[in-house]
């Protein structure tokens, strides 16, 4: 998402969906090599995670994208 949602609230699914396939293109067209997940909102709409930011933090992720052939290499961390 590329705002804050009013009231510093975390971002609705309906909100991240809107978002979700800019943020994919976006990501294609730079093709990173690798991806650092900043924050538990981000991290779990980009890795599609259930679980919360500090079992993330630490292991290797990969980011499936629709317009990459290959996942990207990613980490979490706090924002």
């Amino acid at each position: 998402v590329f705002w804050r949602p009013p009231g510093n609230r975390q971002p609705s699914k309906e909100e991240l969906m809107i978002c979700a396939p800019l943020v994919e293109k976006h990501i294609a067209l730079i093709a990173p090599t690798l991806l650092i997940c900043v924050g538990g909102t981000a991290s779990a709409a980009l890795l599609n995670a259930t679980t919360g930011i500090t079992r993330l933090r630490g292991t290797l992720h990969h980011y499936h994208n629709p317009y990459l052939s290959a996942p990207i290499p990613s980490f979490v961390c706090y924002h």
